[in-house]
């Protein structure tokens, strides 16, 4: 009877542990997948193309379609730099995995709007992410579209003039 309890209090000892063990990798498991526990991204945006030191860089980074590229409203983070050098670079933190898009205006008379001439083309450098172009106004969201997936990212935005 002394050896069948103590194989009893053995099984069910190496039982509860093998228990516990499971319970910690499920646990672990359930919580590598919570949508809570997402990494954060930080973005470094090089900006080049500056043709003058005059007025200021804008940035907008955007979510969705809704408002890209001009209405800064709508951005998620919209950011702005005095020119100092021929390239001005912003770093965007804390930003979870995703799909996002940037546009950038050098708002070379500081009044915080694009500047167009009377048939709409802009006179002050612009430039988006992936450095996408439109064919007749600005690309798409979709044309400049990148994804957030680890933990930084470096992208680089042309001007164009």
């Amino acid at each position: 009877m002394r050896f069948c309890t103590g194989a009893i209090i053995t099984a069910l000892a190496l039982l509860l542990l093998f228990a516990a063990c499971t319970r910690r990798a499920v646990e672990g498991s359930q919580r590598d997948l919570d949508p809570t526990n997402t990494q954060l991204t930080t973005i470094e945006v090089v900006v080049r193309g500056i043709r003058s030191h005059e007025g200021q860089i804008l940035l907008a980074l955007f979510t969705s379609p809704d408002g890209f590229p001009g209405d800064t409203e709508k951005a998620m983070h919209r950011m702005k730099s005095l020119i100092e050098g021929d390239e001005v670079t912003f770093t965007i933190s804390r930003i979870p995995p995703g799909p996002y898009a940037i546009s950038v205006l050098h708002d070379e008379n500081a009044n915080n709007r694009m500047e167009t001439d009377f048939l709409g083309r802009p006179k002050e450098g612009h430039g988006f992410s992936r450095n996408a172009r439109g064919r007749f106004g600005p690309p798409g969201f979709d044309d400049a579209i990148f994804r957030v997936t680890g933990v930084s990212l470096e992208l680089q935005i042309d001007l164009r003039y």
